[in-house]
């Protein structure tokens, strides 16, 4: 398991832009990856490279009261720990969980990973839902 706190991050307005038909990470999204890598560095999760299937849990602390969405935050989030090594790829996260917390200066995202978690088996009968209220 893995806990760490790491920097607020952008909107996909600001982290991503485009040019003609390609898409890149800006200036400031660059700084956010480089931000993230030395905040990862820092509490020891540089280079951990968790595997699949791994559950993702984070509680973001927004800098303001503005109203915000968390996909709109959360790519930027994961390419992060992603170029930071955390995981291999934000594809191995089986299970993601998101929580609003309260406004803190500058913002931050509170995040524990942990390896393991069930693959769930599709039925009809809603036995998955079943397992999930188990987990939860």
């Amino acid at each position: 398991m893995l806990d760490i706190i790491v920097s607020f991050p952008p909107s996909q307005g600001s982290y991503y832009s485009y040019n003609k038909r390609v898409k890149y990470i800006t200036k400031s999204g660059k700084k956010y990856l480089e931000t993230v890598a030395a905040e990862c560095l820092e509490q020891c999760a540089y280079g951990l490279k968790m595997s699949y299937p791994l559950d993702f849990t984070a509680i973001f602390y927004p800098p303001t009261k503005r109203i915000w969405d968390f996909d709109n935050h959360l790519k930027a989030l994961q390419d992060s720990l992603t170029k930071a090594g955390v995981w291999t790829d934000d594809s191995d996260i089986a299970q993601l969980h998101c929580y609003q917390g309260t406004v803190v200066s500058k913002g931050k995202v509170s995040i524990r990973i942990k390896e393991g978690g069930p693959r769930l088996p599709y039925s009809e009968d809603g036995i998955a839902w079943a397992i999930i209220d188990d987990i939860i």
